[in-house]
């Protein structure tokens, strides 16, 4: 027998399975981004935008159904609203800012200042308060009336916040990433006017009790 007939055999490393594709995972984490961008996009709109524009709107609106003298069109609210719209986005920021600092000392007061600042961004457009009168405004309006106030939010909140999210998780199975971005920003911008309407509402509802409690005290 041969030295090499004497040696043991050597023994061959399986050979590596090939590399499972990427393209699956990178195209979900592609989608993923673009929907993070868009929520991204979509809340500074409507933060920025949408909220201080439609609120205005809708305070002049029912001010002016009240008066009778409504705006004729959509176009006629759009041009009143935006005369109220640099006021009306101060107070927007201002009570923001001083909801997040409240949040940030301890989660009561956050909550707290939420609420009794809520109708700032209407008193500024409908009074013509500049934005720190305007949080003192909406503190008086709704002293007295916190928990109904509270109460009132939360119910709303949840109605519209549900429907919007049934409707763009309807649209988000589709698997069109056009289609769940424009229905997030209009489903978004549909929330959040109902929203600013029914504040506005609200608002003169406070508004009211407020005036006729005087009444009665005077």
């Amino acid at each position: 027998m041969s030295a090499v007939e004497m040696l043991p055999p050597v023994s061959r490393a399986p050979a590596a399975a090939p590399a499972a594709p990427r393209s699956g995972a990178t195209l979900a984490g592609r989608n993923t981004a673009v929907r993070a961008a868009s929520q991204a996009v979509s809340a500074g709109l409507n933060v920025l935008v949408v909220l201080p524009l439609m609120t205005a709107a809708g305070a002049l609106l029912v001010r002016g159904l009240g008066r009778g003298d409504a705006p004729a069109d959509v176009r006629s609210a759009l041009r009143s609203a935006s005369g109220a719209f640099p006021r009306v986005l101060g107070a927007q920021l201002l009570y923001a800012v001083v909801v997040v600092i409240g949040f940030i000392l301890l989660v009561v007061p956050g909550v707290y200042l939420a609420v009794r600042c809520y109708f700032a961004t209407q008193a500024a457009a409908v009074d013509g308060l500049a934005p720190p009168a305007a949080m003192r405004r909406s503190a008086d309006l709704v002293h007295g009336s916190w928990w109904r106030t509270l109460g009132c939010l939360l119910l709303t909140g949840l109605l519209v916040g549900a429907t919007v999210e049934i409707a763009i998780a309807i649209l988000g199975a589709t698997g069109s990433g056009a289609l769940y971005v424009a229905g997030l920003v209009v489903g978004q911008a549909i929330a959040v006017a109902v929203t600013a309407v029914f504040a506005t509402l609200l608002f003169y509802d406070l508004q009211a009790r407020s005036e006729r409690a005087a009444v009665a005290a005077g």
